[in-house]
């Protein structure tokens, strides 16, 4: 037997002292007080609806998306936090694309052909970035997975970051190296040179966005990129498990 989540979710199975029941809805609208009695009610638990409850068979919530998977009433919610269908939108620009993850892979090689990057993981490409490119998309070849980056112009500098696109659970599962020979800024030695070097675990996103809030960011200063408005960086990207071992270590005494 399968009900909907919001049906459910009104019907909390409360109960008066006389045995009436209510759903959570309607006690708050009585006051609290039993339609059917006039007695208290909202304190106690109704035993029989919540083993109906527990006996009903939920779907996902991103079922449309290609989840087909059903939960009892108390197991749904940690699913749908889990849920590796979560949906997420297309980041090219002017595309209204939505789905999961995995099927936005195929979408971008179909449809978006020529406006992605392509890489492999643990190997460096060079990435132009110019000032006025508030984003690009990224792509790995093999496994399809997505990646934005996102290049904001400060006042302070350019906040320049990147982000896996892909359900929620995801977070972390990604790490990203971004370098250049050009210029350099030590945030541990607060040194100048002619090179930088940032390393970060991505956070998860689902949709590209015009202020992301990210765990890292790199901050190069306006005038690195010149008078030619372009700095050329360097970037790595590898799956968690495959990132070097030193890096593995200091994530572990984190």
């Amino acid at each position: 037997m399968i009900l909907s989540f919001s049906l459910l979710g009104a019907y909390g199975g409360i109960q008066c002292e006389n045995g009436h029941t209510a759903c959570s809805s309607c006690c708050s609208k009585l006051a609290n007080k039993c339609p059917a009695c006039s007695f208290p009610i909202g304190d106690n638990r109704c035993r029989v609806i919540e083993k109906v409850l527990e006996s009903v068979r939920l779907p996902c919530k991103n079922m449309r998306y290609g989840c087909g998977e059903t939960f009892t009433y108390s197991k749904k919610l940690d699913h749908d936090k889990s849920c590796i269908y979560a949906p997420c939108s297309c980041p090219v620009q002017g595309c209204d694309y939505i789905n999961s993850s995995k099927k936005l892979d195929s979408h971008l090689r179909c449809r978006h052909v020529g406006e992605v990057i392509r890489f492999y993981y643990g190997g460096a490409f060079p990435l132009p970035l110019t000032a006025g490119q508030n984003f690009e998309v990224l792509q790995e070849t093999d496994d399809g997975a997505i990646f934005i980056l996102h290049h904001l112009e400060e006042t302070f500098g350019n906040v320049v970051t990147i982000s896996f696109l892909g359900p929620p659970s995801s977070a972390g599962e990604y790490f990203y190296e971004l370098s250049t020979d050009e210029y350099f800024y030590d945030l541990s030695k607060n040194s100048q040179g002619k090179s930088f070097k940032f390393q970060s675990y991505m956070q998860s996103i689902q949709s590209r966005v015009d202020h992301p809030l990210s765990a890292g960011f790199v901050l190069p200063p306006g005038q690195f990129f010149g008078t030619s408005k372009m700095i050329y960086l360097d970037l790595i990207i590898w799956r968690k498990s495959y990132c070097p071992l030193h890096i593995q270590c200091r994530r572990n005494a984190e």
